[in-house]
């Protein structure tokens, strides 16, 4: 990233019978939507899997959203 802070922040709170995880994610000009934009792709990119799978084990939802400044994963699983 040029002259931009890297952060990751996490908001994490229940709404009625949900639990909602909302992580932002500073991102690179160009984000990569198969996995990773990082060049050693072998060590890089299931965090994408491994959260489909859980989101998926307790019959949950999720939304990934590219902003300009960030990349934001939403989920919502039930309690």
């Amino acid at each position: 990233m040029q002259n931009r802070e890297k952060y990751i922040m996490i908001d994490i709170h229940d709404i009625n019978n949900l639990h909602q995880i909302v992580v932002k994610n500073s991102k690179r000009a160009k984000v990569e939507t198969s996995g990773t934009s990082k060049n050693n792709k072998q060590k890089h990119g299931y965090g994408t899997a491994i959260i489909d799978e859980i989101v998926k084990k307790y019959n949950g939802s999720i939304n990934r959203e590219i902003c300009d400044e960030n990349y934001q994963i939403s989920i919502l699983l039930g309690k």
